[in-house]
């Protein structure tokens, strides 16, 4: 078959978008004239004709060509090849119809032509085909792709002489062109012309010898060559094409089986495919074909072959025998002692190496120094082999693996520093080479380096996720950092890769309980013993997770477990203790603590625990006993002392715990807490200010103890001394702001000092902490009383009331509240209250008896007063508030005897006196009055009423001068009174002198406008004087103020 050229035509440009279009668009507008192009009717690829180019009827018939071809090749694409050649013959119709004007384009009209004829053939249209070669060649009798074209379709249809003809006119243009001229060879062998052609091949293989084709049509025309198969082997190698390569080879041996080049080329395909096994067959070929080549040299392949294939003694035996021809020869020498090294003989490998070391001189390389210390290290010379890879570094110190061998050795010597300090080189030069992390790990093992064993391990498991090994090295590396987060999550990955591994499980377990996640250790502890029933570590954990999470019964069950698997477990002994101690059974934690006590007389934490179980369960004489035995068995231990004076302390013997703290502070010196407590035990026993002196020692040894400072507290409010108590209570309450003990102490030592705003706020405090707390209720109560609060003091006061209803002095403070408040309604109430618990209570009878006369219920409020005076007879405010009923009754006679009664019984009572007097003066008895008034003024001569009512008793009696005095006297302690003036008036009237009179009602109605009894005072008295204009407006007003007056209407 002809050879096709490679080039052909250019491929089309793509279709300009439609802003390219637009653009050309505009430049056209610039010639001056305005084309717009269709996008529609584009042809791809073909450039846009000027204007002046579609006038060119050549150019015209040119393009319009160019575009009927394009558009033939993608009708071809899409329509197929029939429909396509149907529209090319139309192209050369139109190329042959205007043929008599191609002048100055042929060049380009034949280059179409060619065209148009490959396209034609190629959908079949072989005739329009050869027309459009010709054409093409009557243009331009030098187009080379005319030529070659027609030359190989006449070719392909038999015509070798024209071929032939064509390919020499082509090659005349292109002498070397390598497919023309082997065209011309496929036109020659169609003519039998087989010298010829082989000439004319051997002659473009020389040329071009290593293209395959050329080399295939030679062998194929010449038949087998040695040679040929051989360049054609080598040329399939060089390609990779093996499979090609050995067919070659093959078809060559068979030929020249003796070839020993042949032989070692076959080794070198081998070794191309890593096949050792190919190699060691095609090498032991090349040693029995004979041949040139030295057979020591294909003996150490041969060697080497073997080595790779763990054949080593068949190497050795190689070596050994290349040797006997040989035996200076380095690579052989070299060989031998790797040989030997894999047989795992390293004393000879030694001094096979040393050998070859010898030999090889300062041509050793880096891998042969490598190997040679491998061996150094192996025969426990550890130095000579630094030495080595010194050397080998110094040749590549860019290779990990030399750095790696170096660690070896060093490890091997004991050096682990320096074999840390290699590993971490080659790890500079390969960050990711696994081998060297775990290398790196295993060194770390040997130093104290936990941050860098888990910063190793992690990167171990980042490029091995599935190492479980380094997984577990970094948990524990983990957990000696203390941080058990992290490693129980490298224990994690471990246990996903082995889920059932009970080592793993454990070391989790530990790392679980140092997170102090106890829900996690239950749930940790029940998996590894599902897997390990005894497992006594996990017993252990999971009873003391119990106990954290405060599930006491679980944790005496799980502490049984434990000493089941353990009897002499003393932890677990103490923890049931413990738990029983909390589930409120001493008697069983006792029992438990001596059981481990029994095993171990001397477990000094279950004796301290037993006296304290002893000491809660109320068996203080038993607790006394255990801590004496510690007290005896320690020694002087001034912790054993402090306990045994709070031991004392419980006994109440304060004493004998003064006598054990003082022991204590002698024997182990100045401590805090035995301060305090001897603080606490002196003030117990009463001696105030020596607790203090104590206590201010203690403070000064811990001032951040909250205990010594409340102690402190306490003492100095013993001593009175509330303002420096205060500020030791505000430093406890700094540090425990919710203690509502402290805060009442603090409320008590505010209350002493009358600091009622801060009494209050504490109150707040205490009452946020505990709602129900009645008496801070009622001290907030009286502190807002004594800052005149008093809406908030009453419901505090209720607060309380509400909290303890059947508190008489609560409803008490409640009732002073509503009356200060002028509450009525409410205080009826509370006094209802009052009676219903206490029905002899004389002040709950007095508020109702004053709010049923102030309601105008005189007989209600007359039994309430009789009631009183029932109880306690000779209590004389109760007669005077009867007296004040009886007279609301209009009972004067029995009101003039309470008031007596309560002046008998209260001499000095002068509302008693001012009552009677009023009450004498209803009976017309104005000179007993009088007296009544006078006794009362002798007491409390600044009163005016008693002056007003004194001197209205007087007028009734006709001594108007005395009257007037008496008037006088009431102005002049209240000028502002306007009755008294109205009355002093009526006597000036009386006396007839109505100017003064007039005056004085004057005043009044100034005083008290609305006063229509001094108006119409005013109107009588103008009328008297005949001034009657004046007179009528007086009563007219007196009218406006009562309309129902009828003496005012009538006067």
């Amino acid at each position: 078959m002809p050879h096709r050229p490679n080039k052909g035509l250019p491929p089309l440009p793509r279709v300009s978008t439609l802003k390219d279009d637009m653009l050309h668009a505009r430049e056209t507008e610039r010639t001056g004239f305005f084309y717009m192009v269709d996008n529609s009717n584009r042809v791809r690829g073909l450039p846009l004709m000027s204007l002046k180019d579609l006038f060119d009827k050549e150019k015209g018939v040119l393009h319009k060509a160019e575009k009927r071809i394009a558009h033939a090749e993608d009708m071809r694409k899409s329509k197929g090849d029939r429909v396509a050649g149907d529209a090319l013959d139309k192209v050369l119709v139109l190329l042959d119809n205007n043929y008599a004007v191609y002048d100055r384009l042929k060049g380009d009209f034949s280059r179409v032509y060619t065209r148009l004829g490959g396209l034609l053939e190629a959908t079949g249209r072989d005739s329009s085909a050869v027309k459009a070669y010709d054409k093409a060649l009557s243009l331009d009798e030098e187009n080379f792709d005319a030529l070659n074209a027609k030359g190989i379709f006449l070719l392909e249809h038999g015509a070798d002489e024209g071929a032939i003809a064509l390919f020499d006119r082509a090659l005349g243009l292109s002498p070397s062109h390598s497919i023309t001229r082997y065209n011309r060879v496929s036109a020659l062998k169609g003519m039998d012309r087989a010298e010829d052609a082989e000439k004319d091949l051997r002659a473009l293989v020389s040329d071009e010898p290593r293209n395959l084709e050329y080399l295939d049509s030679l062998i194929d025309l010449v038949g087998p060559d040695t040679e040929l198969q051989r360049t054609k082997a080598e040329l399939h190698r060089d390609r990779s094409e093996t499979e090609e390569a050995e067919e070659a080879l093959a078809v060559a041996l068979d030929l020249s089986p003796k070839d020993r080049d042949l032989w070692l080329l076959k080794a070198d395909l081998a070794s191309d495919q890593a096949d050792d096994r190919a190699q060691v067959e095609a090498l032991e070929g090349a040693l029995s074909a004979g041949g040139a080549a030295p057979a020591p040299l294909v003996m150490r392949r041969l060697g080497r072959a073997q080595m790779r294939m763990e054949f080593y003694m068949q190497a050795l035996n190689t070596f050994d025998t290349a040797l006997d021809l040989d035996p200076e020869e380095p690579g052989l020498l070299l060989g031998r002692a790797q040989a030997l090294q894999g047989l795992e003989r390293p004393d000879e490998a030694d001094r096979a190496y040393d050998i070859a070391m010898e030999a090889l001189g300062e041509d050793a390389t880096k891998d042969i120094l490598v190997s040679a210390a491998m061996v150094k290290a192996d025969v426990g010379q550890h130095d000579q082999a630094s030495e080595l890879l010194d050397r080998a570094t110094a040749l590549d110190p860019d290779d990990p693996l030399v750095y790696k061998g170096k660690a070896d050795a060093l490890s091997a010597a004991g050096n682990h520093a320096g074999a840390l300090e290699a590993l971490e080189e080659a790890l500079r030069l390969d960050v990711n080479d696994l081998d060297g992390w775990v290398s790196i790990v295993e060194v770390l093992k040997h130093l104290d380096d936990d941050a860098n064993l888990a910063r190793c391990a992690r990167r171990v498991v980042e490029l091995d996720p599935e190492r479980r090994e380094a997984w577990l090295v970094l948990g524990d590396a983990l957990g000696r950092q203390d941080r058990p987060e992290d490693a129980i999550e490298a224990y994690d990955y471990a246990l996903a890769l082995r889920h059932d591994d009970p080592v793993t499980m454990a070391k989790r377990l530990e790392m679980v309980a140092a997170s102090k996640d106890w829900d996690g250790v239950l749930a940790s502890a029940d998996d590894l013993l599902a897997i390990e029933q005894g497992h006594l570590r996990a017993l252990e954990l999971r009873a003391e997770a119990l106990e954290r999470l405060e599930r006491y019964p679980e944790t005496v069950k799980a502490s049984d477990a434990v000493i089941k698997t353990d009897e002499r477990n003393k932890e677990a002994y103490m923890r049931k203790a413990r738990s029983l101690h909390i589930m409120g059974e001493p008697d069983a934690a006792a029992a438990s603590l001596r059981a481990s006590i029994r095993w171990d007389k001397g477990h000094i934490e279950a004796k301290v625990l037993l006296y304290q179980v002893l000491m809660d369960a109320g068996h203080n004489q038993e607790a006394l006993e255990v801590l004496e035995d510690l007290v005896e068995a320690q020694g002087d231990d001034q912790r054993l002392w402090m306990d045994k004076g709070r031991v004392h302390l419980r006994l109440e013997q304060p004493e004998l715990a003064k006598r054990s703290f003082s022991h204590a502070l002698e024997i182990g010196g100045v401590d805090a807490e035995v301060l305090a407590l001897l603080g606490r035990t002196l003030a117990d026993l009463g001696e105030h200010a020596e607790a203090l002196k104590v206590l201010e020692r203690a403070i000064e040894l811990a001032p951040d103890d909250p205990e010594v400072h409340l102690l402190a507290g306490k003492t100095m409010m013993a001593l009175n001394k509330h303002s420096l108590a205060d500020q030791e209570l505000s430093r406890v309450l700094k540090d425990r702001p919710r203690d509502v003990k402290v805060l009442r102490l603090r409320k008590e030592c505010l209350m002493h000092q009358e600091k009622h705003a801060e009494v209050v706020k504490v109150c707040d405090q205490v009452l946020d902490l505990d709602p129900r707390d009645v008496q801070t209720l009622v001290d907030q109560g009286a502190a807002y009383t004594a800052q005149g609060h008093l809406p908030q003091a009453l419901r505090s006061y209720q607060r309380a009331a509400d909290l303890k209803e059947n508190d008489v002095t609560i409803h008490e403070m409640v009732a002073a509240t509503l009356k200060a408040l002028d509450q009525r309604e409410d205080l009826m109430s509370v006094a209802d209250q009052i009676l219903t618990l206490d029905p002899e209570h004389k002040e709950a009878w007095t508020d109702k008896g004053v709010l049923l006369r102030d309601k105008g219920r005189n007989e209600e409020a007359l039994r309430c007063f009789e009631e009183i005076v029932r109880v306690d007879p000779d209590d004389a405010a109760a007669h005077n508030n009867r007296g004040v009923v009886l007279a609301s009754l209009g009972r004067y006679e029995d009101a003039a005897e309470a008031y007596t009664r309560a002046i008998e019984l209260e001499s000095e009572d002068v509302d008693a006196m001012r009552n009677l007097g009023v009450t004498y003066t209803h009976l017309d008895k104005y000179l007993e009055a009088v007296g009544a008034f006078d006794q009362a003024l002798e007491r409390d001569p600044r009163d005016a009423g008693t002056w007003n009512n004194r001197g209205l008793a007087l007028s009734k009696m006709g001594k108007l001068r005395e009257s007037l005095d008496s008037f006088d006297r009431g102005i002049g302690l209240d000028p502002e009174d306007p009755a008294i003036r109205n009355n002093k008036g009526t006597v000036l009237a009386r006396m007839n002198r109505m100017e003064d009179a007039i005056e004085s009602y004057r005043k009044a109605v100034d005083l008290d406008p609305e006063d229509k009894s001094a108006w119409f005072n005013i109107g009588i008295c103008y009328d008297r004087v005949k001034r009657f204009d004046k007179a009528i407006e007086a009563l007219i007003h007196a009218t406006d103020l009562d309309p129902d007056d009828k003496a005012a209407w009538h006067n």
